[in-house]
């Protein structure tokens, strides 16, 4: 997904030269092609992530569009303070780019994980958020980041779903008994609980929210209301994730719907080991959240 979204940004950065790609020494192999390809437009700040988002505020108060490209806890989580006060205070079109959504660095443990990342960026006013799914979405979210106006986080994973998504803005709302909501890597895991759901006669629909901004509480509303029972699924903390997003949209709305999250609600600290591993270890089993689910709907009980 990584590559994906930096040859697009090449792409588009051959037919702009406003555009900037910037980096706090990290990305090599990733970004090497981009560097050797258009040098003008690429720098590499050193290990300074705070002057990274700093430059490119600066660079985008020039007229220019720069991208800001690192390990997610690196380029958003660190540089917070940096995001707040330069493009987001001054409505300024810097896109931050994090790789590594979640725990999908998982063998190099807390200091890797970004899993409060969405929390922090939803809290932030007029900060567009992508969250793709696939290698394909990655391209088309690159270009429509580019296309806004303001700031914008990209959250990456390094590897895209090798299932297409069901974008939420894009599918038809339907009624059906459970409805699944994935955020990024969360898909696969996602349509495993679903099968297990749809394996005990119950109908199920999966989606992925690949935005945040402001259409997307009418976006949840509309397929919320269509459900008996809900469940999101992320690689993030249980605070201010995707499951709040959908139940700030069920309480303000009214909305009938019965809410379950799927996230990580503890500390993560010791939990290193294979992408699957600490998502196992992180998260309620599969089979429990399915049992658990048409537990809730109305007409089983």
């Amino acid at each position: 997904m990584r590559n994906a979204a930096i040859n697009e940004l090449a792409e588009l950065a051959r037919a702009d030269s406003r555009i900037m790609l910037l980096t706090a020494d990290l990305g090599f192999g990733v970004l090497d092609n981009f560097a050797r390809e258009l040098p003008k437009q690429f720098v590499n700040v050193g290990v300074a992530e705070q002057a990274m988002v700093g430059v490119a505020t600066g660079m985008a108060e020039a007229g220019l569009l720069p991208y800001c490209y690192s390990i997610a806890t690196f380029s958003f989580l660190r540089p917070f303070e940096f995001i707040r006060n330069g493009p987001v205070a001054h409505r300024l079109p810097v896109t931050i780019m994090g790789v590594g959504a979640g725990t999908d660095y998982s063998f190099d443990g807390m200091t890797h994980y970004a899993i409060e990342d969405l929390a922090m960026a939803r809290s932030q006013p007029g900060l567009t958020i992508y969250a793709p799914v696939t290698d394909d979405d990655a391209r088309v979210l690159v270009r429509e980041a580019g296309e806004r106006p303001g700031p914008a986080y990209i959250r990456l994973n390094r590897q895209g779903s090798p299932r297409p998504s069901q974008d939420i803005r894009a599918e038809q709302p339907q009624q059906t008994d459970v409805l699944v909501l994935a955020l990024g890597n969360g898909q696969e895991r996602a349509h495993a609980i679903a099968e297990r759901v749809h394996d005990s006669g119950v109908q199920t629909r999966v989606l992925s929210v690949l935005r945040f901004d402001e259409q997307t509480a009418d976006d949840l509303a509309a397929h919320l209301a269509q459900a008996k029972v809900c469940l999101t699924v992320e690689d993030h903390y249980q605070v201010g994730g995707l499951g709040s997003a959908a139940a700030d949209v069920i309480a303000t709305r009214g909305i009938g719907v019965r809410l379950v999250k799927d996230a990580i609600a503890a500390l993560p600290v010791g939990r290193i080991g294979s992408p699957q591993f600490v998502i196992n270890k992180l998260h309620r089993p599969v089979d429990d959240l399915a049992a658990d689910l048409v537990s809730r709907l109305p007409s089983v009980r």
